[in-house]
């Protein structure tokens, strides 16, 4: 299940960054501060990548690893070129920023960081306008049907690739997914990934956060055949 919770706070991370750096110090102890949100940014997108993809998360804080578990287990993630290459200097910045006194960051070279990693939550669609929120029983219908049907374009369309359009105010939906072995797996695998929701205790987790109407899906894929196992 992916946890929005970890891509909001990212974005969060990020926009606090961006406000110490366009403020009217030049204090390098202050603009520390900017680093150390602009590297928690990015750890809790690569967080929230293996989430999504059933990885429990490391407690760790080392960008370079949490990029190698990430190639490892196929997370869905757009990782940029300077996000790779810079792993290691994100990585100093947890703990530098923060305890090392002779560590500062100049305003200057925040420029590029400031405009690599907002790069790098924009391609991978974290940002400030959030998609239509899905909370009409047509539109919870249609993406069944996609589901049923295997249309990966239709579900697409209906949900409109946005990281946080998974949650809406009122209601909820809870998405676990499979591959499958061969086409006679589907439906098992698909009553398997929706038994993992509640094994997990996701419905729980959203019931204390609010959300009054939950719908779970379980999906199983064999390459262009899909299976569903619905629940509530």
């Amino acid at each position: 299940m992916c946890d929005v919770r970890l891509f909001r706070s990212a974005k969060m991370d990020y926009d606090t960054a961006v406000m110490i750096w366009k403020s009217l110090y030049n204090d390098e102890m202050i603009l520390n501060n900017a680093a150390y949100h602009l590297q928690q940014a990015v750890e809790k997108i690569l967080k929230g990548a293996l989430e999504c993809v059933g990885v429990a998360v490391p407690n760790m804080h080392k960008i370079s690893k949490l990029i190698k578990i990430i190639s490892d287990n196929g997370a869905h993630l757009i990782l940029t070129e300077w996000i790779d290459d810079h792993s290691e200097m994100l990585s100093e910045w947890e703990a530098q920023a923060h305890y090392d006194m002779d560590f500062l960051v100049e305003k200057r070279k925040l420029d590029t960081e400031i405009g690599e990693i907002g790069e790098f939550l924009e391609v991978n669609g974290i940002r400030d306008k959030r998609m239509k929120e899905i909370i009409k029983k047509e539109d919870f219908h249609d993406l069944y049907r996609a589901m049923e049907d295997g249309d990966a374009g239709k579900m697409a369309d209906i949900l409109n690739g946005q990281l946080f359009g998974t949650i809406s105010f009122y209601g909820a939906f809870v998405l676990e997914i499979r591959v499958s072995d061969s086409i006679d797996d589907l439906e098992e695998d698909a009553k398997k990934a929706l038994r993992q929701i509640y094994d997990k205790k996701y419905v729980e987790e959203l019931q204390g956060e609010g959300y009054r109407k939950i719908d779970c899906y379980g999906i199983a894929f064999y390459r262009k055949d899909c299976g569903v196992s619905f629940g509530k």
